[in-house]
């Protein structure tokens, strides 16, 4: 298929792309400044270490007196001590932390030279660890084809607006980029029409059960619940919840089954990060080993309204274990698109192949492009 309008615009975006370039970031005879001493900080750390740059303090909202990093000492970002005209690097990388207010603040402060862990990643990609959707740019010239594919089949103008938005902070490491997510509406937003009662709802990913608790603020009892989660320390709190809703007479549906499983193409045990986190999922370096089942063979003749996936990375696999399911329930999909890089576009067109009159639309959850979802909603 051949978008050529939507080629265009994306090889526009390409254009701007930053090329690698370290020496960029690595002047030896400047004062360095990371701010952020958590796990990204550190990795920053680590990499300016390694290449010979000194790295002067942290700054951190827990700095203060006696508190240090390998003897680098950790200030608060208020501190006087701060040198404004040393660089600053912000390691900050998750879900929670907006880092467009962070990078005003620094500049407003008085630091005028600040580079996000975005930014930083695209010149160091090689040394970096992929996190979820950021990896190296590379991976988006070599398939604008199929990029230009997705983008024709969302529905509206915000969806095309946000994947456009996604692709400029990709390949640019720029945060202004994005706009702010809708935190509130994660799985039913509000400005998407299509949105109806889940009565038959599978949950792929359900964590400690925070979704269906949200659902059943939502939309009150359901008729049914099917819930995967394979961490035994999340199935342990999943159970813990769904028990205490029925003792308390608020039972989340009239027939809830919770299974300690992981969702995929097919059935079989695969290796597993088992840490009771919300990042928990499959890995061939994981510490266990947890049995997957494909949900067109757990679920035979079940008939879902809703499926939600947040599964880590396996979207795309799991999506592939339950085609019959979609071909004959035509449920809704509400599938998470931030887990790898070419999920962006992939899962979209995955989607559209398993049920063509779907309209489909993207939405963002979440800082930093996490919590990105990509819903298909069935014609009714």
């Amino acid at each position: 298929m051949s978008h050529s309008s939507e080629e265009k615009d994306i090889r526009e975006i390409f254009m701007a792309r930053r090329r690698p370039d370290k020496t960029a970031i690595l002047d030896t005879g400047e004062r360095t400044v990371i701010y952020g001493a958590g796990e990204t900080g550190r990795r920053v750390f680590a990499l300016l270490k390694k290449h010979g740059v000194m790295v002067d303090y942290f700054l951190d909202e827990k700095g203060g007196s006696n508190i240090s990093i390998d003897d680098i000492p950790v200030l608060k970002p208020d501190d006087p001590a701060a040198d404004k005209k040393a660089k600053v690097i912000v390691a900050l990388f998750n879900y929670r932390t907006d880092i467009v207010p962070v990078l005003a603040f620094l500049k407003k402060t008085g630091f005028m030279k600040v580079v996000p862990y975005t930014e930083l990643f695209i010149h160091f990609a090689d040394e970096l660890p992929v996190q979820y959707w950021l990896g190296p740019t590379d991976v988006y010239e070599a398939q604008i084809q199929d990029i230009a594919d997705a983008l024709s089949v969302f529905e509206d103008l915000p969806s095309r607006d946000l994947f456009f938005s996604f692709l400029r902070f990709r390949v640019t490491g720029d945060p202004t980029c994005m706009p702010q997510p809708d935190r509130e509406n994660i799985y039913f937003p509000a400005d998407v029409p299509g949105t109806r009662k889940p009565d038959r709802f599978i949950d792929c990913g359900a964590f400690d059960g925070d979704t269906i608790l949200s659902v059943r603020g939502r939309f009150g009892v359901l008729e049914s619940i099917r819930a995967f989660e394979p961490d035994p320390e999340n199935f342990r709190k999943l159970v813990a919840l769904n028990k205490r809703a029925r003792s308390e007479g608020r039972p989340f549906s009239k027939d809830t089954v919770l299974s300690p499983c992981g969702v995929w193409s097919s059935t079989v045990q695969l290796r597993f990060v088992s840490d009771g986190s919300i990042a928990s999922g499959v890995s061939e370096h994981g510490d266990a080993t947890v049995q997957c089942v494909a949900l067109d063979e757990s679920l035979d003749g079940y008939a879902p309204t809703l499926i939600k996936m947040d599964i880590e990375g396996s979207e795309l696999e799991a999506l592939n274990g339950c085609r019959r399911i979609i071909a004959s329930a035509k449920p809704d999909l509400a599938v998470s698109v931030y887990h790898s890089p070419d999920h962006l576009w992939k899962i979209p067109l995955l989607v559209r192949e398993l049920e063509p009159g779907c309209r489909c639309y993207l939405r963002s959850h979440g800082a930093n492009g996490y919590d990105t979802v990509f819903y298909a909603y069935q014609s009714r």
